[in-house]
């Protein structure tokens, strides 16, 4: 048997390893998925304070919330995880029978696969459902996201006849919006996740006021670094603007893609250095 990594005890691992994660953030994950209800009942009061009236969440107040749920989401993956810190249960973590390879793995599918599609799902469902019982908070999400991915991709096809017309050999699909929003997701939730396993103490107020310090220091460093797009496209046409826009897009992609990565690798680093 492999001491690096084993299907066998993965899979006894990973069954494990959810059945633990239902009894911390996953559990919370589908509580956040009937974020609607909480919509739908903060609207209705706000309406009675206001005019005495019950206003039920329409399109905009839920789509809202879910956006709100969907980061509060982001940020509880600092205590997905945070218990390893800890120096009982991190002791007991470390003891358990699987290699670090192994737990890695569980908690990468756990975090960036098993949360987000059972938050989505629920959501997705409780929403419906809230929209069937009080028709007048208008259409499900689900059906909204339905229409914008339809209008996209019409969107895209006409993008992509006027491309071809115009002989500039560049391609559009939906992928274009949901690798960039699938890879920036991902970025989040391993940052969070790894100041999870950093800080031993106020986890996320930690990795929120490591990220403003981040963000200050980027917005005083990249404009120096950057090229300036606005000089680049002077005098060029529109085929060349066109190819220069697309490829600095492929470029950030790549960028944050990378990150991602590195975040991932750092998670696993800190895996099999901590100890207590």
């Amino acid at each position: 048997m492999s001491d690096t990594f084993n299907f066998q005890r993965f899979g006894r691992y990973f069954r494990f390893d959810l059945a633990r994660m239902w009894r911390n953030n996953t559990k919370t994950a589908v509580l956040l998925g009937c974020g609607t209800v909480l919509t739908v009942l903060l609207v209705g009061l706000a309406g009675l304070l206001l005019d005495f009236h019950w206003h039920t969440a329409n399109d905009p107040f839920r789509f809202i919330g879910f956006v709100i749920a969907l980061c509060v989401l982001e940020l509880l993956m600092a205590k997905t995880y945070g218990f390893i810190t800890d120096r009982k249960n991190g002791s007991d973590f470390l003891m358990i029978p699987a290699s670090t390879l192994e737990k890695w793995v569980s908690m990468m599918l756990v975090c960036l696969v098993v949360i987000p599609v059972l938050f989505f799902a629920t959501y997705m469902l409780v929403d419906g459902f809230v929209c069937t019982v009080l028709p007048a908070a208008g259409r499900p999400l689900f059906s909204w996201f339905g229409d914008a991915i339809q209008a996209s991709s019409d969107g895209f096809k006409e993008l992509n006849a006027s491309l071809a017309g115009q002989q500039i050999p560049l391609q559009y699909s939906l992928s274009s919006i949901i690798v960039p929003s699938i890879i920036s997701f991902w970025g989040y939730s391993l940052y969070f996740l790894l100041c999870g396993l950093l800080f031993k103490r106020h986890k996320i107020l930690n990795a929120i006021l490591v990220m403003m310090g981040l963000s200050l220091v980027f917005s005083l460093v990249l404009p120096h670094l950057l090229p300036n797009i606005a000089e680049h496209l002077e005098g060029m046409n529109e085929k060349e603007a066109m190819l220069y826009a697309d490829g600095f897009l492929n470029v950030t992609i790549l960028i944050g893609g990378l990150i991602a990565a590195l975040l991932a690798v750092v998670c696993y680093v800190r895996l099999r250095k901590i100890a207590h």
